[in-house]
């Protein structure tokens, strides 16, 4: 406020060099000398942030378009899977306690899997794996908007999206604000529009609206960026469109991204400064990127890594018992599962 004053009273002297100023006595002087002390602390407090120390390590895992699936791929190598998923993160968070898991989006529905929980088995295990944020998209909504509301309440993690809303209004944050080791690391959230969707968009419930991704980010990114020192856009918007927000918003730092075949965990291609990656889709994989800071806050390097979960690779067992107060008949594999008559009746009404 008293920088805008005196910026003013600049202004009228420079309209009028003839105006007559009062003299100032000494209290006004000793007024203006505070005034002036406090607009040169709140600008260098604004501008300065404190130094980290030299190779501070942030570390985010990731899925994209799990698409709602626990178990294995049921393929021959019997890649993936909540379980083995589950002990990558604790095995990552033995190292690293603050070791951030997103989703990029798609994350809740969609998997032929039986479910007859209406996703209620996705958020515990996700509130189990610690989960950060998940991204909105299509895949969150299409048993209703009221389901999905309901499984938002019951989770432990934030949801974000910049650009879903329904009847007009924001149906969640447009981001999420993360402290690890001194820094801000900002997510936003951003699906794909309908033309993208193609027929997915057929899952959207009345009154839903998906802004276009890079209009929506163009209200929301320089924003987000002045507080942040490492921004991640969560997207299932497709390669075309991700490369397209990094070269139009150059202080994207990374792309988690999903709606695509390319899985590219371990060598990201890279817009502009920002990292474009995303996992194998249901889940067969986990990325990780790890981002190096100097002693300034700014990013030294980024290292990407893809896990595999093969079919040997250890798994938590005991998430299986979490999942089986609400699906009894679930198991790692699918050739495991020995489904009961009562859940194969409600996987397969009569039509």
């Amino acid at each position: 406020m008293a920088y805008n004053g005196l910026e003013r009273a600049f202004e009228l002297r420079s309209a009028n060099p003839a105006a007559k100023f009062d003299q100032p006595t000494s209290s006004s002087r000793g007024l203006g000398a505070i005034l002036a002390m406090l607009v040169l602390f709140s600008f260098f407090w604004s501008c300065s942030k404190p130094e980290i120390s030299e190779g501070t390590r942030v570390v985010i895992v990731y899925t994209n378009d799990t698409h709602g699936r626990m178990q294995g791929c049921g393929c021959e190598h019997r890649v993936g899977g909540i379980l083995k998923r589950s002990h990558r993160i604790r095995n990552l968070r033995a190292k690293d306690p603050t070791t951030l898991y997103c989703d990029a989006g798609n994350f809740l529905f969609g998997s032929t899997e039986p479910d007859t929980t209406q996703g209620q088995a996705i958020i515990s295990v996700h509130n189990e794996l610690g989960t950060s944020i998940v991204n909105i998209s299509e895949g969150e909504l299409e048993k209703g908007l009221g389901i999905f509301q309901a499984r938002r309440r019951e989770a432990r993690f934030d949801f974000v999206s910049a650009n879903i809303m329904v009847n007009g209004r924001p149906l969640a944050p447009s981001h999420a604000m993360k402290q690890v080791k001194g820094l801000n690391i900002a997510f936003v959230g951003l699906c794909a529009p309908v033309n993208i969707m193609r027929h997915d968009s057929t899952k959207l419930p009345d009154g839903i609206q998906v802004k276009a991704p890079i209009e929506a980010a163009r209200q929301v990114i320089p924003q987000v960026s002045k507080r942040a020192d490492l921004l991640v856009v969560l997207s299932t918007c497709g390669d075309a469109m991700d490369s397209s927000l990094a070269a139009a918003y150059p202080m994207i730092d990374a792309i988690i991204g999903g709606r695509s075949f390319r899985s590219n965990a371990s060598k990201p291609w890279k817009v502009a400064n920002a990292v474009i990656a995303r996992a194998q889709r249901e889940g067969r994989t986990l990325g990780r990127l790890e981002f190096e800071f100097a002693h300034d806050r700014t990013i030294k390097s980024v290292v990407a890594f893809e896990e595999t979960m093969e079919a040997d690779a250890p798994s938590e067992k005991a998430l299986l018992e979490v999942v089986r107060k609400l699906l009894p008949d679930s198991a790692e594999n699918p050739e495991e599962s020995t489904p009961s008559k009562s859940s194969h009746t409600e996987t397969h009404p009569s039509k």
